[in-house]
């Protein structure tokens, strides 16, 4: 019968290979949306395994340290009536947040079609609570890995764990604070006064609208952002493979160390639950680095609809309309939207009054 050890240790590198299949895309998640804000982006975790060879591949051949979003976002300039696919992972993390935090305190409305308007306003200093929950939150599953590790090096003498755990923290606080995130992550201020709209095509029956206002012209450049591609000079490179190597050594301390392998293991999935919930954690939009504010939910039986309220509203619902319906539309339609609105208005009432009479 194989010893305990053994067993723990073959359960180590198992674990070791889901974290290389699965847990590396947590950890990339965890470092595009905390690299630059908090002290340590990601906690150490069997997600190394998988996180660090796809950095290293990707700083190597396109020399960025962002990674690319599982799907586009289509952002529309209503000013001048262009759009663009953007493949940037922060303009889809806005987005998504949008959503979700839309979705929570308004519900769900899936035979609805809804526009969210935010307007710009200059950026104010983030609350307490917004600056420091993220390191509150990544401190407890630290000091968790440190008394676990410290424990085993205080009891048995074994300070291989600890000394690993205390090595991939500072790694990760080190890769958190190279310049390329900044460079990618932190584009400068836009005063162009331009209203752009953010379509997702995961989420086809909603829209975000960001709306400069008349004097708070101030809103992050998403012009400037969908330029993602912004690869590091050579010397910004060697200056940044440096970290990412020297975790390749901290990888193979960790396959071939005999210690505790009951700890690493407890190390390890603490790293990984830290990192899986780092992932998926979205704020709501007043508390992005955006400078937005909600100032109104359009809600429309449709998709035309909802874009003649938001055009009555707001003008500069051409771009949208040619965005969702790029073809012809009804002629009754093309009028209303070429300024002549009675003769659709007049026969959307009626028929509005005779589905009511219908429902009665």
């Amino acid at each position: 019968m194989q010893p305990a050890s053994g067993w723990l240790g073959n359960l180590v590198f198992a674990l070791a290979i889901v974290g290389f299949l699965f847990g590396g895309q947590f950890v990339d998640k965890s470092f595009a949306r905390k690299a630059g804000h908090t002290y340590f982006p990601a906690c150490f975790s069997f997600g190394w395994f998988g996180y660090i060879p796809v950095a290293l591949y990707r700083l190597l051949y396109s020399r960025t340290l962002m990674p690319k979003p599982g799907s586009f976002v289509r952002v529309i300039n209503l000013e001048t009536a262009t759009a663009s696919d953007n493949k940037s992972w922060l303009i889809g993390y806005y987005l998504r947040s949008c959503m979700r935090s839309m979705r929570r305190q308004l519900g769900s409305s899936p035979n609805q079609f809804r526009i969210f308007v935010f307007s710009s306003e200059r950026i104010k200093p983030p609350s307490i609570y917004t600056v420091y929950m993220d390191d509150i939150f990544r401190a407890s599953f630290l000091s968790a890995q440190f008394v676990a590790s410290f424990t085993l090096g205080f009891m048995r003498d074994d300070w291989g764990v600890l000394a690993i755990t205390l090595y991939g923290t500072l790694l990760s606080g080190w890769i958190g604070c190279l310049s390329q995130w900044n460079t990618e992550k932190n584009p400068p201020l836009g005063d162009s006064g331009h209203t752009y709209a953010l379509r997702s095509t995961a989420h086809p029956l909603e829209l975000m609208v960001i709306k400069s206002g008349s004097e708070e012209k101030v809103v992050l450049s998403l012009d400037h952002l969908a330029q993602s591609y912004r690869p590091a000079s050579s010397k910004v490179l060697s200056i940044h493979l440096l970290p990412f190597i020297l975790s390749l050594f901290l990888l193979h301390k960790v396959i071939t160390l005999e210690t505790n392998q009951t700890v690493l293991w407890i190390v390890g999935i603490l790293g990984m639950v830290d990192n899986f919930i780092s992932s998926w954690w979205t704020r709501d939009p007043e508390e992005w680095d955006m400078g937005v504010n909600l100032k109104e939910v359009i809600l429309g039986p449709n998709i035309m609809h909802a874009l003649m309220a938001y055009e009555t509203s707001y003008g500069h619902g051409i771009a949208l309309r040619r965005e969702y319906f790029p073809s012809k539309v009804d002629p009754m339609v093309e009028d209303w939207w070429n300024g002549n609105t009675a003769e659709y208005d007049a026969a959307r009432k009626r028929n509005d009054k005779t589905a009511v009479q219908l429902m009665q």
